[in-house]
């Protein structure tokens, strides 16, 4: 079975908190191979109370919080 490629990071049964595509198909028409420039700039449009949300309900289920690379 051909997964795609978040579900290797998600996992199956956990809650996401935060995703960034990281793929190349996702910047290289804007910042071309400069990932790190792509990552700085999402900082800035991450919608921090929606993240807030996830993690408190993620952490008041009992969900393991999984810190992937």
């Amino acid at each position: 079975m051909d997964l795609p490629p978040s579900s290797l990071v998600i996992g199956q049964g956990s809650t996401p908190i935060l995703v960034f595509d990281a793929w190349e198909h996702a910047y290289y028409l804007q910042y071309k191979n400069v990932r790190p420039d792509y990552v700085d700039r999402l900082w800035n449009l991450v919608n921090w109370t929606d993240v807030t949300r996830r993690f408190d309900a993620a952490r008041a289920a009992g969900n393991p919080i999984i810190l992937a690379p």
